[in-house]
């Protein structure tokens, strides 16, 4: 019998078949563009990072999540007393940005919970949320479209 290279060929392929995974995962981080460092967002966006609110997805009973959220916000509140502070700035208005790469994240409940501790604090806040929806519908008002057919009347809602 006439002996094979198949084991060298089956190593050979092996190890190609590594080093082709391995170079695709490095070249889809090196050309990843998202933010998900701080360091990253503060180079880009050019703004300070005040805080990072994780996102927690456990079930255990264990865990106490309001203490968590709880501390989570004070240190988010302190951060920015912190910033503000440091920054010297004359103006009596303070505007903060809360944004997420992803949608349905929690963004408007930190945002919600953030706003309430405060004003527990005395603080005046003033929260404004977009979303895609009203978006949209501010576009068909503009256009003077409507999903409404002609000839029917709509009554506003009273507030």
């Amino acid at each position: 019998p006439i002996p094979t290279k198949r084991k060298i060929l089956i190593i050979l392929a092996a190890i190609i078949g590594l080093m082709i995974v391995l170079v695709s995962v490095i070249v889809l981080e090196f050309f990843d563009d998202s933010l998900k460092k701080p360091t990253k967002a503060n180079s880009i966006l050019k703004l300070p990072n005040l805080g990072i609110v994780p996102k927690i997805l456990l079930n255990s009973r264990k865990i106490n999540l309001p203490f968590i959220v709880n501390r989570l916000l004070e240190n988010i509140i302190q951060n920015i007393e912190i910033f503000l502070k440091i920054s010297k700035s004359d103006k009596k208005t303070e505007t903060l940005l809360f944004f997420s790469t992803l949608s349905h994240e929690g963004k408007t409940i930190v945002i919600g919970n953030l706003a309430r501790k405060l004003k527990m604090q005395g603080k005046k806040v003033l929260v404004l949320n977009f979303n895609r929806e009203s978006l949209h519908q501010a576009e068909i008002s503009q256009t003077g479209f409507t999903d409404i057919p002609p000839g029917s009347s709509v009554t506003a809602p009273v507030q």
